[in-house]
């Protein structure tokens, strides 16, 4: 996830199987972990120990980069009898620089299927590697900005003359990790 953005996760709590399911008790969901900066929320933050599914979704507003080990805990409601489970995630953040390598990748991953020719992936690449050097040595500046704008405009004339379908499109500008979720974490 990126410094400034949101992620979500799913989260599925279910039986042993063989267990008992009469007079199950509530699951609470909690995490512990995150870096400053960073807050989640679960969507619903409980359910019953019969089984449930639950969305985590974390916030970042300035969380420092870097790799986080999380503890994500269901707590039991019956507190004389009750316990906890705990799972270990792991949280990655990345700044906008960080993150716009892997964008690249995909971008290479289309020239090696040959949707992209070697031109196509250069016209691309080279945008991306100015905004990686403009976010780096000026990032008070919005060249970057200017940058992945042009960026954001030739992966759509691509998309209208039919050299990339919107799926491909999305997978480079879409989702968490994207240039238009990059463009949002960066003052544009």
């Amino acid at each position: 996830m990126l410094t400034n953005g949101a992620n979500s996760y799913a989260i599925t709590e279910s039986l042993v199987p063989g267990s008992s399911t009469s007079g199950l008790p509530t699951i609470s969901l909690s995490v512990s972990g995150l870096p400053s900066g960073a807050t989640p929320s679960f969507s619903p933050p409980s359910g019953n120990a019969i089984g449930f599914t639950s969305t985590l979704t974390i916030t970042t507003a300035g969380a420092p980069a870097g790799t986080y080990i999380l503890t994500l805990t269901g707590t039991d409601a019956r507190a004389a009898i009750g316990g906890t489970r705990s799972a270990t995630l792991t949280l990655q953040v990345l700044t906008p620089a960080q993150a716009i390598p892997g964008v690249i990748d995909k971008i290479n991953d289309l020239n090696a299927a040959g949707v992209l020719n070697n031109g196509q992936t250069n016209a691309l690449t080279v945008k991306l590697q100015h905004a990686i050097d403009s976010l780096t040595t000026k990032p008070d500046q919005p060249t970057a900005c200017n940058q992945l704008q042009a960026f954001v405009n030739q992966v759509n004339a691509f998309v209208n003359a039919g050299i990339l379908t919107p799926a491909q499109a999305d997978s480079l500008l879409g989702g968490p990790l994207g240039i238009l979720a990059i463009m949002a974490s960066i003052p544009c």
